[in-house]
């Protein structure tokens, strides 16, 4: 009974373990990178800009999707930068990071992916790409969980969602205190 315990203390705890691994702390200069990229991008400097992209991804139409994308951008400074996520690929010395990052203007927000890459020995990141998405808090509400006006049969399988581990305890509970049960497992 003790073993059977300390497995399920360990199958409880696991979640929690997963959850504390975190991903790649971003470093100053990847900080640095992805804010002088989108000041640039508010302060349309399509010039310098296109200079920091790839040479693949400059295309014949490259500064009138440029232009494109600023009309979608905010020419202001944000209010608040909050780094949602980071992900770092080394391959043969090649360093590719994919920022995820959201910028705060008081009555609409800014969701900006980046992606670049610096290879080895380089001092340099190259911009890869960039998607920029800008919404305001009235249309981002409309994603937000809330229990107002919501049919019934949405709150029982509320109910029943938060039941189902529940009762799957309570069932794992009588199968490992029934006696003479063979195979619990």
């Amino acid at each position: 009974m003790e073993q059977i315990s300390r497995c399920f203390l360990l199958l409880m705890l696991t979640p929690v373990l997963l959850s504390s691994c975190n991903q790649a702390i971003r470093g100053q200069a990847l900080d640095t990178e992805a804010a002088n990229v989108f000041d640039q991008l508010t302060r349309r400097q399509n010039q310098a800009l296109e200079q920091r992209f790839d040479p693949t991804m400059r295309g014949p139409d490259f500064v009138g999707q440029l232009t494109a994308i600023e009309d979608i951008v905010p020419a202001l400074d944000p209010r608040t930068l909050r780094a949602l996520s980071t992900s770092l690929f080394v391959s043969n010395g090649t360093t590719t990071a994919l920022l995820k990052d959201e910028y705060d203007y008081g009555d609409r927000a800014a969701l900006v992916q980046l992606r670049v890459r610096r290879d080895a020995g380089s001092a340099n990141w190259e911009i890869e790409g960039f998607h920029v998405q800008v919404a305001t808090f009235e249309q981002l509400a409309a994603n937000d969980f809330t229990l107002t006006d919501k049919p019934v049969g949405q709150y029982v399988f509320l109910a029943l969602m938060f039941a189902s581990p529940c009762i799957i305890v309570m069932a794992l509970a009588k199968v490992l205190r029934t006696r003479g049960l063979r195979r619990k497992w």
